[in-house]
């Protein structure tokens, strides 16, 4: 218990030499100190103000004159602050849990900044700033659909994998609108349902697949095609019936339909009936070559 009590003591004679050195240091030294202590978790001006009972006016201003001496970093569109250190400190860890993510699930493409949050327990906006960062220094790549992918990591594929993507990637190509449907690779390739599932995953991640229905995956060159000739055809001779999109494209309605469908969701195409337009906004949604 004596023990006990002269570490408290000592703890608590600690904390108030360091609070006077840093209030002789002047008002930033130890606004600093205090954001320094946050770690990483994110505060607003407004909550900064508060823990150290400072006029938020002037909180605001020491703020600033700290992120100009490289002190601190606003993160995101509100504004939350944390210290340089323990933002360097964030991105780091971000990294170093992505290439953990790799190794644990070695057919992932990439991961979701919404997983790279749960695992390192930041909060989204620190994530999102840190996924960022290492995009910026090349140190990771952001794919398809937002996965985000650590360069260094060159693992995954066994070499029976790597003979079995490559496969699937053949017999989406050889073809480009007569790919073979789910049941119809599982067969070709020999192997178990999950297998084929998760190479397709793996390739829907680095770009190379799309996903147009639930059982039909197409080459992204096919998509690309299907969709510039679609907008092509409806920019120049208005509302498109969607029994003509069949010899548009020159593909069975077992890919035509599932197309169209995919084109609707996806807000480049409005259907109306038999016949569809061109969405509001379609342009957004578009891919690049689309446009010309």
């Amino acid at each position: 218990e004596t023990r006990s009590r002269f570490k408290r003591f000592c703890e608590w004679l600690n904390d108030n030499i360091l609070h006077k050195f840093l209030q002789l240091r002047g008002p930033p030294g130890y606004l600093e100190y205090c954001v320094r202590s946050l770690g990483t978790t994110l505060a607003s001006t407004e909550d900064i103000a508060r823990s150290v009972k400072g006029d938020l006016d002037i909180v605001r201003d020491q703020l600033k004159e700290l992120t100009l001496a490289g002190e601190v970093l606003p993160i995101g569109r509100d504004k939350l602050w944390i210290h340089v250190d323990m933002f360097k400190r964030a991105v780091d860890e971000t990294a170093l849990a992505l290439l953990e993510m790799h190794k644990s699930e070695r057919l992932s493409a990439g991961f979701h900044m919404t997983q790279l949050a749960r695992t390192t327990k930041f909060q989204d906006q620190l994530v999102e700033a840190a996924i960022t960062e290492l995009v910026a220094k090349k140190k990771a790549e952001v794919l398809q659909d937002k996965l985000v992918r650590h360069r260094e990591w060159t693992g995954g594929l066994s070499q029976e994998d790597h003979r079995l993507v490559t496969r699937i990637a053949e017999l989406h190509t050889k073809e480009l609108f007569g790919a073979p449907i789910f049941s119809e690779l599982v067969t070709a390739l020999g192997r178990p349902e999950k297998k084929v599932k998760e190479l397709i995953a793996y390739l829907v991640g680095m770009g190379q697949l799309a996903i147009i229905a639930p059982d039909l995956a197409l080459h992204v060159t096919a998509v690309q095609k299907a969709e510039k000739l679609l907008v092509g055809r409806i920019k120049s001779g208005g509302p498109l019936p969607s029994s003509e999109f069949k010899d548009i494209i020159q593909a069975s309605r077992k890919y035509v339909i599932p197309l169209l469908e995919y084109f609707d969701k996806k807000g480049v195409t409005r259907r109306d009936g038999n016949v569809r337009h061109l969405a509001l906004g379609w342009e957004k949604k578009a891919f690049a070559e689309s446009l010309q």
